[in-house]
């Protein structure tokens, strides 16, 4: 079977992200796995359709930057948007607080596991900071930090040449904004079960390249 997202139809693959994303947003509330859906079928479209076309990039970049600053200087209200990311903006603020009371040994070891969680008024029992990369910062200092941001380029440069390489970005942005998918046990294994699809399909690919040579 060859699952290259070449030969499979586009309107077909966008109506089941649409059906997902809907039943996530609308049933569960569960925005870190929609967004991440997002960002899934932007990167498949981005090399179909967007990347090809002419300066798109650069458009993209600056239509980012433009629409970001227009946003924070005019719309940005941080207890609004705290409020409705779980309290994450607090809670960034906390862990910004603690890493600055770190002393040489904790910025490069860490404060230990169980370090990341705390109490605080905003938020109704004890929270880590929703976020793998900063609970890696944390508890395991800027080691674990670099272990963390390798494990994401060893699984792209592992699958770049495979369409898995459309789950690179997804996978980095749920552990950027919250627990994501690699600390999640069921979803960690769903996923490296993709990955070895993805791997060994081209595997088996190269191998009939090399009997028919």
């Amino acid at each position: 079977m060859n699952y290259s997202f070449n030969k499979i139809n586009l309107v077909a693959i966008y109506s089941l992200f649409l059906l997902v994303f809907f039943s996530i947003t609308f049933g569960w509330g569960i925005r870190t796995v929609s967004l991440s859906l997002v960002i899934f079928a932007y990167s498949i479209m981005h090399e179909r359709y967007l990347g090809k076309i002419k300066n798109y990039n650069y458009f993209a970049l600056f239509f980012a930057i433009v629409t970001s600053l227009i946003w924070f200087l005019f719309y940005f209200d941080w207890d609004y948007y705290s409020r409705i990311t779980s309290g994450r903006l607090s809670m960034y603020e906390v862990k910004f607080d603690q890493l600055m009371e770190n002393g040489f040994t904790q910025w490069i070891f860490g404060n230990g596991a169980g370090s990341d969680i705390v109490e605080k008024s905003f938020w109704w029992g004890a929270k880590g900071a929703h976020s793998d990369l900063i609970t890696s910062l944390v508890e395991g200092g800027l080691i674990f930090l670099a272990i963390f941001i390798y494990l994401h380029y060893f699984l792209y440069n592992t699958v770049r040449f495979t369409n898995a390489k459309y789950l690179i970005l997804p996978v980095l942005f749920s552990g950027i904004v919250s627990n994501g998918f690699l600390s999640r046990p069921v979803a960690m294994y769903i996923l490296m079960l993709a990955f070895a699809g993805f791997y060994s399909q081209r595997s088996l690919k190269e191998l009939s390249n090399v009997k028919t040579e």
